[in-house]
């Protein structure tokens, strides 16, 4: 059975519902749990959740974890139904992924991976005859965030995905690109985002 909870706007409790599931893991000796939360801004859409229906969406997470030799997913979201009067957070059903490659390529990479940063969006410009250097960050950016928690870490890593692109259209190409596309944590973002984006319709609450 799934967890469905209705909250007052403005407590906390879906973040802590979301640390004490990671905690929980973390006490069962699970050795590789990630958790991947999609971008807030721009997420307030509507979508269906199977063994729910029809909801407007605040926030999405999900977790994939290594047990006991199989890879497991969960998806954590908050979100209200037609009148918005309460918000609702759900977890829902654990799902076994089959014939995983994701983990097992994390776990081979995962020293490198905790080392790594994704460097900001830097353009060169010429300004009144002078060479000189900026940094690209719009008033809203599509920002994700990686934790990753292994036996002896736990640590979060942000990813822009601005940040990863060649060039975005008016602005010179950025200059940290080749750098940031060659990163273990780089492709890892492109994995976890792969990865959900197949998953996300068979999760059910």
């Amino acid at each position: 059975m799934s967890l469905v909870t209705i909250r007052v706007w403005g407590q906390p409790e879906f973040h802590d519902t979301l640390s004490i599931a990671i905690e929980r893991l973390k006490a069962e000796k699970m050795d590789t749990v990630v958790q991947f939360d999609l971008p807030g801004y721009g997420l307030l859409r509507s979508d269906t959740l199977i063994g729910i229906g029809e909801v407007t969406m605040f926030q999405v997470h999900y977790l994939v974890y290594w047990r006991k030799g199989a890879t497991f997913s969960q998806k954590f979201v908050e979100y209200c139904t037609k009148d918005c009067e309460n918000l609702v957070f759900a977890v829902s059903l654990p799902l076994e992924i089959k014939e995983d490659t994701l983990i097992p390529w994390f776990r081979t990479h995962i020293d490198t991976i905790l080392k790594e940063d994704i460097y900001p969006y830097i353009y060169l410009q010429r300004y009144k005859g002078v060479d000189h250097y900026d940094v690209f960050r719009p008033s809203h950016t599509p920002t994700y965030y990686i934790r990753i928690c292994t036996v002896t870490e736990d640590i979060g890593k942000t990813v822009d995905d601005n940040d990863l692109q060649k060039e975005v259209r008016n602005f010179p190409e950025n200059l940290n690109y080749e750098t940031n596309r060659r990163t273990s944590l780089s492709i890892l973002y492109h994995k976890l985002d792969e990865f959900f984006s197949i998953l996300d319709k068979r999760f059910r609450f």
